[in-house]
């Protein structure tokens, strides 16, 4: 198509504005996050939380598993003469290969827990 235009008229200006907030927001806004989620992430390893990740990683690296869970729980049992107060941690684990010893692999798993618990 061969367009030809002859005359044209202004009725004004054309404004254009380049919105540079949207272009701010979208640089600061994930640094922002990745700078938060690494601040919790650091302070995490000086608490309890700390602790159970330094456990994940040991059996994580000497043992044949390939993810492997923790969790504090407590439990409470009340008696006629006394309240039982009793705390437990549950780890969980999965293996890589279904033809290693289970009963191995647990007490191994079983001693490293225990192993950075008491330190």
């Amino acid at each position: 198509m061969n367009t030809f235009v002859v005359s044209t008229d202004s009725k004004g200006e054309i404004e254009y504005k380049n919105n540079n907030k949207i272009l701010y927001c979208s640089i600061i806004i994930p640094i922002l996050i990745l700078s938060i989620t690494t601040c919790l992430n650091i302070r995490a390893k000086d608490t309890v939380l700390g602790d159970y990740l330094k456990i994940i990683d040991i059996i994580q690296e000497d043992i044949p598993v390939h993810q492997t869970t923790i969790s504090k729980n407590f439990s409470v049992v009340k008696t006629s003469k006394e309240t039982i107060h009793n705390d437990y941690v549950v780890l969980s684990t999965y293996k890589n290969n279904k033809s290693d010893d289970d009963k191995e692999i647990a007490v191994k798993i079983a001693q490293k827990e225990i192993e950075q618990l008491e330190k």
